[in-house]
């Protein structure tokens, strides 16, 4: 009997067995995450954003002991420098915001799924993503207070190694508008990709930087074409995504690529005055354009920071250290980019290399390969 044979037969076997079965229904596990919203508290505090009251953030409690990630060491510091809201959707899910202050142009979302604990009064379970792991915290409403339209909520948060409290208000005059809409997850992560196929001519001999990598140096008008909403992001200490440094994507006539980095960026480990480039390919694929690199820059920030230990995969060492610290490459990197609207200066779109996913501007200007020098000789032995 053939595979294709012996499937129907099973099938059949299980659809006898399922009929001659007395009971004439069938259990089926609910696996869809509810939230119990008959706490009149729960209700308050879900289906809003609630912004962190600065200066608030403090750390009763610590553990090295049982950390998800080395850079789980230095969590404290995101939630006192960088977390700056958060939100319980009534679907179930949640979004922690992170604005690290050394990526000023980043909106980390954090995501995940809470429910309500049923044991404890007034207390959600979670499930999240941070910037350095992955998270199960319990999440005590200490206090609310509300006043017209204004509340402010207590919260205790006990992520397992650590525990922290911190205020929050479902009203915030820290951000600008533009902000704030990068804060809202589905602002910019519910629009529509566009799903026409893409001419290569659109993209041949011309550069696409990220906004970190025009900013400082040069001033976006528009402030929200100098934002970017990440999604997603494997480690940010220890596996920093080099596209948040800043990139330049530099797209040739025969498929062959460059990326050049942030000139500020590598001022701090090149003294050298040619721009540092990197070999890669790129083709489109049906709506997307996929770029592959020989090798880029790896370039954590907690290593440069902290001194916590990096990973990574496909990672080279073989270079030369620069005022103490190892100048490394990844090996095969890519970024698959799909366009959402394309405008004067260039197109929104959404960049997902293997360690991170954000939506952002490329900014489109023409190719100047003229004084660069491959990352391999930059940094030669």
């Amino acid at each position: 009997m053939n595979i294709k044979n012996t499937t129907v037969f099973l099938l059949l076997s299980a659809m006898l067995l399922v009929s001659s079965c007395r009971k004439d229904y069938i259990d089926v596990d609910n696996t869809v995450i509810t939230p119990d919203l008959s706490n009149p508290i729960i209700q308050t505090v879900s289906n809003q954003t609630w912004y962190l009251v600065s200066g608030t953030v403090k750390e009763n409690w610590s553990t090295l002991e049982n950390a998800p990630s080395d850079a789980e060491v230095f969590a404290v510091m995101l939630y006192g420098l960088a977390w700056k809201s958060i939100s319980f959707f009534r679907d179930g899910t949640v979004d922690m915001v992170f604005h690290p202050p050394f990526f000023p142009s980043a909106f980390i979302h954090g995501l995940g799924t809470w429910q309500v604990s049923k044991t404890e009064e007034n207390t959600i379970i979670m499930n999240v993503k941070t910037p350095v792991s992955n998270a199960t915290a319990t999440v005590k409403i200490v206090d609310l207070e509300a006043k017209d339209q204004v509340a402010i909520i207590s919260l205790y948060v006990d992520l397992g190694n650590r525990v922290v409290t911190a205020n929050f208000t479902n009203s915030s005059t820290n951000f600008s508008p533009n902000q704030l809409d990068f804060i809202n997850y589905n602002w910019f992560a519910n629009k529509e990709v566009l799903k026409t196929p893409l001419d290569a001519s659109e993209f041949i001999n011309t550069s696409w930087t990220t906004a970190s990598y025009n900013y400082p140096v040069t001033e976006v008008p528009d402030e929200k074409q100098n934002l970017t909403q990440v999604t997603y992001v494997e480690n940010l200490l220890t596996a920093t995504p080099v596209s948040l440094w800043g990139v330049e994507l530099n797209l040739l006539n025969d498929g062959k690529a460059a990326i050049g980095y942030n000139s500020q960026f590598m001022d701090m480990i090149y003294d050298g005055d040619k721009k540092i480039i990197s070999d890669a390919n790129w083709e489109i694929k049906g709506n997307k354009v996929w770029i592959k690199t020989d090798e880029q820059l790896f370039f954590p920030i907690g290593e440069y920071m902290f001194n916590i230990q990096t990973y990574g995969n496909n990672l080279n060492s073989n270079y030369a250290t620069v005022n103490g610290f190892p100048i490394r490459t990844q090996r095969e990197c890519y970024y698959a980019i799909e366009l959402i609207e394309r405008i004067d200066e260039g197109i929104w779109c959404r960049v997902t290399t293997q360690d991170a996913v954000f939506y952002t501007v490329l900014f489109k200007s023409p190719t100047d390969l003229s004084n660069t020098i491959n990352i391999k000789e930059a940094f030669k032995k």
